[in-house]
C-alpha cells in the first residue's frame, strides 16, 4: 500500500493558499484603503511577504485576481485564509520543514494574527 506523506500534502495546500493570497493582494490593498480600521497593517504585510516567498519558490509571475466583493468580504476571505495558514504553519513548524522559508513566513502570519 502506498503511503502519502502528510507533510507533503499540507505543504502543497499551504503553498496554494499562499499563492491565492498573493493573487488577491491587490484587492486586499484596495479594501484596506476603503476600510483601514478593518485590516491590521502587520497582518497585511505578513500576508504580502508570505505571497512573495511562495512566488519566489514557485518561480514565474502571477496575475492579480479581481475581487467582486466589498471591503468587508475581502477582509473576511483574507481572515479565513490566514486562519488556515496559521493552522498549517503550526503543524509544519513542528516537522522537518520548520526551516523552510515558506513555513517561516507562515509563522510570521501567525504572530501577526495574535497581535
Amino acid at each position: 500500500m502506498i503511503r502519502i506523506d502528510p507533510e507533503r500534502r499540507m505543504m502543497s495546500e499551504f503553498r496554494s493558499l499562499a499563492l491565492d493570497l498573493k493573487a488577491r493582494m491587490a484587492s486586499i490593498d484596495l479594501a484596506r484603503i476603503a476600510k483601514p480600521g478593518y485590516f491590521s497593517r502587520s497582518l497585511v504585510e505578513a500576508v504580502r511577504n508570505l505571497g512573495k516567498v511562495a512566488l519566489q519558490e514557485r518561480g514565474g509571475t502571477m496575475d492579480d485576481s479581481p475581487s467582486t466583493g466589498n471591503a468587508q468580504q475581502v477582509g473576511d476571505e483574507m481572515q479565513a485564509s490566514c486562519s488556515r495558514v496559521v493552522t498549517l504553519s503550526g503543524k509544519l513548524a513542528r516537522g522537518r520543514r520548520r526551516a523552510d522559508a515558506l513555513v517561516m513566513a507562515g509563522v510570521a502570519v501567525r504572530e501577526a494574527m495574535t497581535e
